[in-house]
């Protein structure tokens, strides 16, 4: 279900615990690992892009560190029944059940600590990890990371970057509409990443500029629409809705997992056309959330209305896990 909002254009100030200057200079994870400065178990979150990487790290030695993700780090699966992803880098660290922007992981400590990687998928015709597929910390892909950072940089939607990472890839555009749900216009700015990408590989800057350019045109252009369509939606994320009809299913990737009956309420966790995700608690249902029709819900009586999606709002320093920006296998089209 979407649960985030198409484009990442969040004003927010990235918060790190601070440490003495005279630490030395962050790690790379890889390297951190490889030499024996930390334990790490690297899982999936459910997510084919956006922060779509659960990292939990213990450190190994009696001194602080900072450790750092380089953006084109590859997770390796360890099953080849599921893709592999390409971090951007380190983006939340978890803080009492609850996760504050970060840029690099900083271990005082001895203790456990997870981190949430901003990861886009690598490989298009396989699953997208669920939380039991563990990675394997893998090489970098400078040719792929390029894609990302300029796209990071131009503050592209996740939608825009994971397109532009799989045409960067040799998929092509027709493929990837058949199975991934975007806007047109973040196939377009796609399209344009990979150009600036080339172009800045074969050292061609002129031409890079002017397709970065076009980006950011098209990137403020769709946050525009994206906001006005969100201001007429009878429906925000966060409001509490009732259900109308007499009974309405509940569905999740494509099937039904439930029966809402007349008067149960629900909370909106997102909108999509004449869907709207709501928390339903099931045993099968996934990440307890599911599709319910728009047309047999309204506001329950009395209740406020939500904030609307976080990420147009400026996030505080602590978000709940439905904040986080993903793309799930149901975005996908899986």
């Amino acid at each position: 279900m979407l649960r985030v909002a198409m484009l990442t254009v969040v004003v927010c100030s990235v918060s790190t615990p601070a440490i003495p200057a005279s630490d030395p200079a962050p790690v790379r994870l890889d390297v951190a690992v490889r030499t024996g400065l930390v334990d790490v178990v690297v899982t999936g979150r459910g997510a084919c892009s956006g922060d779509a990487v659960r990292v939990e790290v213990r450190r190994k030695v009696d001194r602080p560190l900072q450790v750092m993700v380089e953006a084109g780090t590859l997770m390796k699966s360890k099953s080849d029944k599921v893709q592999d992803m390409v971090c951007h880098g380190v983006k939340y660290q978890e803080t009492g059940g609850k996760y504050r922007r970060v840029d690099v992981m900083v271990l005082n400590d001895n203790r456990p600590q997870t981190f949430l990687l901003e990861a886009y998928c690598g490989d298009f015709a396989k699953p997208t990890p669920s939380r039991e597929n563990s990675f394997e910390i893998g090489a970098t892909d400078p040719r792929t990371a390029l894609v990302i950072v300029k796209g990071k940089e131009a503050k592209a939607s996740i939608k825009t970057i994971q397109v532009a990472v799989w045409l960067h890839r040799g998929e092509t555009e027709a493929d990837i509409r058949k199975r991934f749900r975007a806007d047109e216009k973040e196939f377009q700015a796609a399209g344009l990443l990979v150009q600036a990408a080339n172009a800045s590989q074969r050292g061609d800057a002129a031409a890079a500029g002017q397709a970065e350019e076009e980006v950011r045109v098209l990137v403020a252009g769709f946050l525009a629409e994206l906001k006005e369509r969100l201001a007429k939606r009878e429906f925000q994320p966060g409001d509490t809705v009732q259900v109308t009809a007499e009974s309405t299913p509940v569905t999740a990737l494509r099937r039904t997992i439930g029966t809402a009956k007349k008067g149960d309420t629900f909370k909106v966790v997102a909108v999509v056309q004449q869907r709207v995700t709501v928390e339903f608690n099931a045993p099968d249902a996934p990440r307890n959330r599911g599709w319910i029709a728009a047309t047999d819900i309204q506001l329950a009586d009395n209740a406020p209305r939500g904030a609307g999606h976080p990420l147009l709002r400026k996030l505080g320093e602590l978000v709940s896990e439905t904040d986080l920006e993903v793309v799930t296998m149901a975005e996908r089209g899986l």
